[in-house]
């Protein structure tokens, strides 16, 4: 395992791009993305096969992030309404647990909202508003109104 790819009984490496077979083709086979991702792909098979071959515990996986239901979804306020964060209130680039925190809102900090779309339920509420000026968007849990 310590010289893996390498098969410690001919000094070879069993991986293979394909390349190797059509030197003076011109043709770059799996291509560039793949090669690319190769090391650390076979860091991975290294990792799986090392937990297996020593009774290892596997770390706990992430959840993937949810994906945005499909659209169109957005409801308008009109006019716009205002609401106020409670604390430790994100707001995030999209509907998600997982998206990127754009803004974190102080306890009672007001947020003049567009609208509301659906994205992730969150505390049994889908609706994730939108703020009128910025791109961060919080779900409707996170504020103390009711919409």
């Amino acid at each position: 395992m310590d010289q893996f790819p390498t098969a410690p009984q001919d000094g070879f490496s069993f991986v293979r791009w394909h390349q190797e077979y059509c030197i003076g083709t011109g043709k770059v086979r799996p291509g560039t993305v793949v090669m690319d991702l190769t090391k650390g792909l076979l860091a991975r098979a290294k990792e799986i096969m090392r937990r297996h071959q020593t009774g290892a515990v596997a770390p706990t996986p992430q959840p993937a992030p949810t994906p945005p239901p499909p659209g169109p979804v957005f409801v308008p306020f009109t006019p716009n309404r205002r609401f106020h964060a409670h604390a430790g209130a994100t707001g995030r680039q999209y509907g998600n647990r997982q998206a990127p925190i754009r803004k974190r809102y102080a306890d009672g900090e007001e947020i003049v909202t567009a609208g509301y779309y659906l994205g992730e339920d969150v505390n049994g509420e889908r609706r994730w508003l939108l703020p009128w000026v910025g791109p961060a968007s919080g779900p409707a849990s996170g504020v103390k109104e009711t919409i």
